[in-house]
């Protein structure tokens, strides 16, 4: 079950994303871990996209496949707006990982 105690403001603190997520430290590890994940096979993918760029029907098998994986660790699913905080967080993070990578490797060769 989705836990969707408020509409979480994208500006939100982490603590405050977790709280809406109903997760406790443990759980919120995994959950950040999952979606770290995601967003790598997004940016491999796409280079250049941020979550609001990311096509509907993709976001539906990012929010699918995250819950599943947390589902499966017994941990409480995410709502769209969680989904939406952390995946734009995560995106940014990967992208920027991928830059870095991409120069070290060109200044490599």
């Amino acid at each position: 079950m989705v836990h969707e105690a408020f509409q979480l403001l994208r500006k939100a603190t982490s603590s405050q994303a977790r709280q809406a997520a109903g997760h406790n430290e443990e759980q919120w590890r995994r959950f950040i871990i999952i979606t770290r994940e995601a967003a790598q096979v997004i940016v491999h993918e796409h280079s250049d996209w941020t979550w609001p760029q990311v096509p509907f029907q993709e976001k539906e098998k990012v929010q699918a496949g995250v819950n599943a994986r947390l589902a499966e660790e017994r941990i409480p699913e995410v709502g769209t707006d969680v989904l939406r905080w952390r995946m734009s967080h995560a995106l940014g993070t990967a992208r920027q990982a991928s830059r870095l990578t991409h120069q070290e490797n060109a200044s490599r060769g």
